[in-house]
């Protein structure tokens, strides 16, 4: 039982350090080192989280520092076109926005939710869900018209 426990996580720790959105992985051929995949560049995900990930061999923690620095230029991102769009609405504009990003973080939330008894393996795909889930947000905002 060990050696498969092992196994499995191997490979998910090589699966993730493959491929940028694990709850995608499946639909999306794995990347060309040090390049993006059409599906991360279209969400604005940077080549150098890719890089990132590759230059961290699989390991957990290099792994991690690479999700926990792409989440905060993505985080940035997405807080920057959020406030964009808050100045130049209206008063009722501004109520809807505000509900649907409240929508948006619970729903985020659940989808990104670690599992009860996580393993190493199951916190990366759940830190990866949430870069990915923001920059999926923020693309989504940057395509809205600003008044």
């Amino acid at each position: 039982m060990r050696a498969v426990t092992k196994m499995c996580f191997s490979s998910i720790i090589v699966t993730t350090a493959l491929v940028v959105v694990p709850a995608t992985r499946a639909q999306r051929a794995v990347p060309a080192p040090y390049g993006l995949d059409e599906f991360s560049a279209s969400l604005k995900l940077r080549a150098s989280y890719q890089h990132c990930l590759d230059a961290s061999g699989g390991a957990t923690p290099g792994m991690q520092d690479c999700i926990d620095a792409e989440f905060a230029y993505q985080d940035k991102r997405l807080n920057a076109v959020y406030k964009r769009l808050m100045s130049t609405a209206s008063a009722s504009e501004r109520i809807v926005l505000r509900n649907e990003e409240r929508g948006w973080i619970v729903a985020k939330e659940k989808r990104c939710a670690v599992p009860e008894s996580p393993g190493q393996g199951d916190i990366i795909d759940s830190a990866s869900c949430v870069v990915t889930e923001t920059a999926k947000r923020a693309t989504e905002l940057e395509s809205r018209k600003i008044k």
